[in-house]
């Protein structure tokens, strides 16, 4: 059958791209992206309705320094409805410290 073999890799690396069953999200999605968030939580960091300043917190995250990891930001989108706006929530990656304790950001 025509494109079935193109078909085939797609799905190959779909699957690949997709965290491992069983794995903890952060750690699965740090491995992908070659870093390796481990233990901690993440922290809400901005939430708002307005997009340009979901966009100007990024730049801002983005030119603070060398010590910053794309990996470890995460935007979710809580769709709204009639009754309630669309909102945005900027969260970062807390590591936990030796104590298992999260470290101050």
């Amino acid at each position: 059958m025509p494109g079935q073999r193109k078909r085939g890799r797609a799905r190959e690396r779909a699957a690949a791209r997709r965290p491992a069953a069983g794995k903890e999200l952060g750690t699965a999605l740090g491995a992908e992206l070659g870093t390796e968030l481990g233990a901690g939580r993440w922290e809400v960091v901005l939430e708002t309705e307005d997009r340009a300043r979901l966009r100007d917190r990024l730049r801002e995250l983005g030119a603070g320094g060398a010590g910053f990891d794309p990996a470890a930001v995460r935007v979710d989108t809580l769709c709204g409805r009639l009754a309630r706006p669309t909102v945005h929530r900027l969260s970062v990656f807390v590591p936990e410290d030796a104590g298992g304790r999260a470290a101050t950001a």
